[in-house]
């Protein structure tokens, strides 16, 4: 078996954090232009870069690649985004972008330079690396399925559940064509949402077996 020192993550976690902080604040720039463009304004542009599962999903990864980063020289800082339930949570979560993203929002040929960069970035380099970064981090059987595990676990995928659908119904506006209430109604959005939440779930149970299985032994270092 493969051993894995525990301060490799603080080493890569604060290069990983960086990395997804531009990738971030080129699209908010890139949403935040086009609006101005529109006519609609700066701040209509950070309200819809807000809404995307995308965004929150790619911010949720790299406060766990600063915490992890954090660890060595602050160990009582976001001790909580150090637990292996939510880098577990970012790891699916970030999947689910990637998957849905790539089989069914992705318009292939249709974005072309920065905005191609920043999807690039927030769609596969990011997801890819943060599964790597769950690899290398969390020690062999270190996820808990235990009913005590799933708040953790759950917290942020169901926070964006709530926030979308509340975001929704006080703008009038949804990030996406399958939870949009006003074109598709609220039955076919919540069960196209619980079909998201289910990938999720199959995605965490996914990662657990991989964990219990093979996941690496890491030494205290």
């Amino acid at each position: 078996m493969t051993h894995r020192t525990s301060t490799l993550p603080h080493r890569i976690g604060p290069a990983a954090a960086v990395f997804a902080a531009l990738a971030l604040l080129l699209q908010a720039y890139l949403t935040i232009s086009a609006a101005i463009v529109n006519g609609a304004g700066a701040f209509a542009g950070l309200v819809e870069y807000l809404g995307y599962f995308t965004i929150l999903t790619n911010m949720f990864a790299a406060l766990i690649f600063a915490a992890h980063g954090l660890a060595s020289i602050a160990p009582g800082v976001w001790r909580f985004l150090r637990r292996p339930q939510n880098l577990t949570a970012a790891a699916a979560s970030i999947m689910v972008v990637w998957s849905v993203y790539h089989f069914v929002l992705r318009k292939p040929g249709g974005l072309q330079g920065a905005q191609f960069w920043a999807d690039l970035a927030l769609h596969y380099i990011v997801p890819f690396f943060t599964v790597v970064f769950w690899w290398l981090t969390v020690p062999r059987r270190g996820i808990s399925l235990m009913p005590a595990s799933w708040p953790t676990l759950m917290w942020y995928p169901l926070f964006y559940l709530a926030y979308v659908f509340v975001r929704g119904a006080i703008l009038n506006s949804y990030p996406y064509f399958f939870i949009d209430v006003t074109t598709i109604g609220y039955p076919r959005a919540l069960l196209n949402a619980a079909g998201v939440m289910l990938l999720l779930i199959v995605l965490i149970l996914f990662f657990q077996l991989i964990n219990r299985l093979v996941g690496r032994r890491i030494q205290p270092g």
